[in-house]
């Protein structure tokens, strides 16, 4: 009967201890996105969703005209050799992207940032949904929504068009960390006058289309 009680008293606390250890952030949790942004991260993958198409009946009779997927693994000959990525604890972000076989083409663009849960914005206007962020691992995905614009197919022109389109592209992107935080030097080089290229998402699409 000791034996029996003892059993029982002790249950409660096994399990709570198996829940505090779930909770934990170090339990090994794919979706932990607590661990410190700070440092150097390597882009090692990028998958991408794309559709577009047209409304018959805006916004019902939704039509689908392309939709198409794909997955990169840098280096990759139709993206970039390498991106990286290093974050200081100024909230500004480097970030240097090496042309496929071009190890002197180098664009370097810098942002602010900033982190709340798992939200990170890019000087105010880039919104990343963060998956997955731990000491090793960052992983996000960019979906700014659906775009739509009015268009007339017989004059191939916006205006006055009375067909309504839309476009909608979605990527996911996989980095590695390669080094932790560095001294923090982008406060000047942020003050100069920076022009930045397109985001690296939007530079994929406008090679798409130009392909």
């Amino acid at each position: 009967m000791k034996k029996i009680l003892y059993i029982l008293i002790c249950l409660p606390l096994i399990f709570s201890s198996c829940k505090k250890e779930d909770d934990s952030p170090n339990s090994g949790s794919t979706n932990n996105t607590s661990a410190s942004i700070l440092g150097t991260w390597n882009l090692i993958q990028y998958a991408t969703t794309s559709s577009e198409g047209y409304y018959t009946n805006y916004p019902n009779g939704k039509f689908t005209t392309r939709d198409t997927s794909e997955i990169m693994t840098l280096p990759h000959p139709d993206f970039f050799e390498s991106i990286t990525w290093e974050f200081f604890n100024n909230q500004t972000m480097e970030e240097l992207m090496t042309e496929y076989g071009e190890p002197d083409s180098v664009d370097t663009d810098y942002y602010t940032w900033t982190k709340n849960g798992n939200t990170l914005v890019l000087d105010s206007g880039w919104a990343l949904t963060i998956n997955t962020l731990t000491t090793s691992e960052l992983s996000w995905t960019s979906d700014p929504g659906e775009d739509t614009l009015l268009y007339n197919p017989s004059t191939g022109q916006q205006a006055g068009g009375d067909t309504v389109y839309f476009s909608r592209f979605i990527g996911i992107a996989s980095w590695n960390k390669i080094s932790g935080l560095s001294p923090n030097t982008s406060n000047a080089r942020i003050m100069q006058n920076n022009i930045k290229e397109s985001p690296f998402s939007s530079r994929f699409i406008n090679r798409r289309k130009n392909k």
